[in-house]
C-alpha cells in the first residue's frame, strides 16, 4: 500500500470540488458544496482550505453571484460555519470582506426566509468568539441588525447578533440608531406571544450589555419603558432568564439617584430582596439580588437609603444572608458589608446604629471579625471601629 497515492486522490478531489465552486450550474456549485462541508469536519483539510485553497473568497464570490438562493443560502451557511471555528479563522473571514458582503447580501429583498435565517447566525458567528473583534471592523453589521428587528416578523438570529456587542463604542452605536424602544417592545411581547420566547434571553443580554455603558446610554433604557417589563419577567421565568434581569438591574442600580428612584418607583425592590432569604435559589441569584441593593445604597440619596431601610426592611435581609454565608469566594459577604456601611453612613445620628443593633446586627459582625477571609474580618473590625467602639 503506497499511502501517497492516496494523498493524491485526495487533493486531486480537493482540486475537483473547489473547481466546482466556479461552475455556471447551481446544481454542481451545490453538489461542491455538500461535499465541502464533509470535508471541514476532517480538521486537516480545514486550514489548507481556507488559508491556501482560497475557500473563504470563493465563497464570498458566491453571495453577489447569479446563482440561485439556494446556492447563496448554503454558501452563506459555510460562511458561517468557518468563521465560527478559531479566532484566527474567523479574523481571516473578516479581514477577507465576509461580514460587508453577509450585510449586501441582506438587502436584497428577493431573499428566501431560510438564506436570511443562515445570514444572520453567520453574522452572529462571526461576533461569537472572545475576544469579540475589534468594534471598527465589526460596525458595518449593526444598521443590518436593526433593520432586521424593526420588520414586522424579525429573525431570532439577529437578536443573537446584535447581543454579542459588548465594547462602549458598540453600546452608543446601537443606542445611536435608536432602535431601543423597538427592543423594549419586542421583550414585552415575548410574555404573551409565545413563539417569540427565543428572544428573551438575547435581548435581555443585550439589555445587560446597554445598561452597562454611560449613565445616559442607561437612561435610554429607563425613558423607553425596561423597566415596566423586568418585573414580569422577573415573576416568571427561568433561573437563566433572571439572572439577565438581575444583571441589568444591578446595573441600573449602579447609575445616578434619578436611576435608583426609577427602580424603587418601578416597584422592583420588593422582587429583589426574597431572593436573599430564599435557600433554594441559585446563588448567582442571590449575589446579584445584593449588588442590586448594594449599588442603590452606594448611588442612592439619603431619601432613597431611608426608604430601603425602613420601608423595605433591607437590613433584616442583609443580616440574615451574612448569617448564612460561610464562605466568601464570590464576594457576597463583603457587598452585605458594603450594604450595611454605606447604610451607617447615611446618617449622623444613631438611628441606624441602633435599628442595627436591634435586629441582631452588632453580632453579625462580632462573629464576621473571626470570619476565614481577611477581607472580611478587615471590613467588620472596621465598621464596629467606626460606629461600635
Amino acid at each position: 500500500f503506497d499511502p501517497s497515492r492516496g494523498s493524491m486522490q485526495t487533493d486531486s478531489n480537493l482540486t475537483r470540488t473547489l473547481k466546482g465552486l466556479q461552475s455556471s450550474s447551481s446544481d454542481t456549485v451545490l453538489n461542491s458544496v455538500a461535499q465541502l462541508q464533509q470535508l471541514l469536519d476532517e480538521t486537516n483539510h480545514q486550514k489548507k482550505l481556507v488559508f491556501e485553497e482560497g475557500l473563504i473568497q470563493r465563497l464570498i464570490a458566491l453571495l453577489s453571484s447569479a446563482h440561485s438562493d439556494k446556492v447563496k443560502q448554503e454558501a452563506v451557511w459555510l460562511i458561517g460555519y468557518i468563521s465560527s471555528d478559531t479566532i484566527e479563522v474567523r479574523d481571516y473571514s473578516i479581514q477577507l470582506g465576509a461580514l460587508e458582503e453577509l450585510v449586501k447580501l441582506s438587502e436584497d429583498q428577493n431573499l428566501s426566509r431560510e438564506t436570511k435565517e443562515n445570514l444572520f447566525w453567520a453574522i452572529g458567528n462571526c461576533l461569537r468568539l472572545d475576544p469579540v473583534p475589534n468594534f471598527e471592523k465589526v460596525r458595518v453589521c449593526v444598521p443590518a441588525l436593526v433593520k432586521e428587528l424593526s420588520t414586522e416578523s424579525p429573525l431570532s438570529d439577529a437578536v443573537h447578533a446584535l447581543s454579542k456587542f459588548r465594547s462602549i463604542e458598540s453600546i452608543q452605536e446601537i443606542v445611536k440608531t435608536g432602535c431601543v424602544p423597538r427592543l423594549v417592545e419586542l421583550l414585552s411581547q415575548v410574555t404573551v406571544r409565545k413563539h417569540l420566547i427565543s428572544f428573551q434571553l438575547p435581548l435581555l443580554s443585550t439589555f445587560g450589555n446597554l445598561s452597562s455603558g454611560t449613565e445616559e446610554q442607561t437612561q435610554v433604557l429607563i425613558n423607553s419603558g425596561l423597566l415596566g417589563v423586568l418585573p414580569l419577567i422577573l415573576k416568571t421565568s427561568k433561573a437563566s432568564v433572571k439572572r439577565e434581569v438581575l444583571f441589568t438591574l444591578s446595573n441600573i442600580t449602579a447609575g445616578t439617584p434619578v436611576q435608583v428612584q426609577a427602580v424603587i418607583e418601578a416597584n422592583i425592590f420588593p422582587l429583589v430582596i426574597p431572593f436573599l432569604k430564599d435557600t433554594r435559589t441559585n446563588p448567582d441569584l442571590r449575589l446579584e439580588a445584593m449588588w442590586i441593593i448594594d449599588n442603590a445604597l452606594s448611588h442612592g440619596t439619603k431619601d432613597q437609603i431611608r426608604i430601603l431601610t425602613d420601608k423595605m426592611k433591607v437590613i433584616p435581609e442583609i443580616l440574615q444572608r451574612l448569617k448564612l454565608e460561610e464562605d466568601d469566594g464570590n464576594g457576597m459577604v463583603m457587598s452585605g458589608l458594603s450594604s450595611l456601611e454605606h447604610i451607617l453612613k447615611s446618617r449622623d445620628d444613631s438611628h441606624y446604629k441602633d435599628l442595627l443593633k436591634t435586629d441582631g446586627g452588632l453580632k453579625v459582625l462580632e462573629s464576621l471579625r473571626k470570619h476565614k477571609s481577611k477581607a472580611v474580618s478587615d471590613k467588620s473590625k472596621a465598621i464596629i471601629q467606626e460606629y461600635y467602639s
